[in-house]
């Protein structure tokens, strides 16, 4: 598998997973608001979400990224990461947007590459 698949998987795995932290222990800085009950309830669900993803992607890629798992893996979390840009677009979240966009195009356009090669 190419190095730059494995980098910009695991990178964006790596991001997802630090925004989930950030949900978890501080979530105003994400909501640019107060924090209330909900606020911080579904802060618990997006990291409950994104975390174990995450951590699949990493393991995959670490342990053995040349195996049809890894596709279902990025397909997952692609399709995990385009659900966020549609809630980032409902809640008018630019940032929200742009850097679940990223993620989702890096494991989606992996998912393609590797399907196809």
């Amino acid at each position: 598998m190419p190095a730059l698949i494995v980098f910009g998987n695991v990178l964006a795995a790596l991001a997802s997973a630090g925004f989930a932290m950030v949900a978890l222990t501080a979530p105003a800085r994400l909501t640019g608001g107060e924090v209330t009950a909900s606020v911080r309830y579904y802060s618990q669900m997006f990291a409950a979400r994104s975390l174990p993803i995450a951590a699949a992607v990493v393991v995959a890629m670490a342990v053995n990224p040349n195996t049809a798992a890894v596709i279902v893996i990025l397909a997952v979390a692609g399709v995990s990461q385009v659900g966020d840009v549609v809630i980032g677009i409902a809640t008018k979240t630019a940032g929200m947007v742009a850097g679940a966009g990223i993620c989702a195009l890096i494991h989606l356009v992996s998912v393609v590459h590797l399907a196809v090669t």
